[in-house]
């Protein structure tokens, strides 16, 4: 091989290196525009097939809803004024479609649009003007190599990339998330920009293509 064309391999390669390093970044800052405040922590806006929906931790909630099924009053799965931009006070009512506490994983989503009109389209509007995320898709096991790389926003509005271990049910990272954190997303290998976990209050971190309903895995967009 002769040097011209080895100079011409390693030109590319940095150019390769390069590319995939500015995808990262503009990964990072398209997903930077889904993260929101719930209550006093985080959360993020999920692309769906249809409406978006809000993905948070459980412990974000003020209160869990009444565990009454189908006879809830849609009054009691209401949060009124708990979701809002990031460096704001939270403005924006939202309903709870799904909760568990055990995997502390909450969706949350358009409130009743007859008991809360007005609500319900400043919640639209409040979406429809930020950017969603796609969850990641692997299912079933855990993730090969156990070992990848991720990231998550700072309080400061920075991202820090840092190694993940991705198991059946859980999220391990190497960095410990400040408070105030929680709900965060923990987006999987950046230039791919989807969304593995929430950064929880522990050190395990919940996994969503685990911890998230059938019915609603359906309608979220895989990346």
């Amino acid at each position: 091989m002769s040097e011209d064309t080895t100079f011409e391999l390693k030109s590319n390669n940095t150019l390769r290196l390069s590319a995939l390093g500015a995808v990262s970044q503009s990964s990072l800052e398209y997903a930077k525009q889904a993260v929101i405040r719930v209550g006093d922590g985080r959360g993020f806006i999920a692309q769906t097939v249809a409406n978006p929906v809000i993905i948070t931790c459980a412990h974000c909630l003020p209160h869990m809803p009444p565990a009454t099924g189908a006879i809830m009053m849609t009054e009691e799965k209401t949060y009124p004024r708990l979701v809002g931009g990031l460096s704001c006070e939270p403005t924006i009512t939202v309903e709870c479609l799904f909760v568990d506490p055990v995997a502390d994983v909450a969706v949350l989503g358009e409130p009743d649009g007859e008991a809360f009109f007005d609500e319900a389209e400043a919640y639209r509007a409040f979406v429809e003007k930020r950017e969603d995320l796609p969850i990641a898709a692997e299912q079933n096991a855990a993730l090969p190599g156990g070992n990848r790389k991720g990231a998550w926003l700072t309080l400061g509005g920075k991202w820090l990339q840092h190694s993940l271990e991705v198991d059946v049910q859980c999220v391990w990272t190497c960095e410990q998330p400040e408070g105030g954190m929680s709900g965060s997303p923990i987006i999987l290998d950046t230039f791919r920009g989807s969304v593995v976990g929430i950064v929880a209050s522990t050190a395990f971190h919940p996994r969503l293509v685990t911890a998230l309903p059938a019915w609603l895995l359906r309608q979220l967009v895989m990346g």
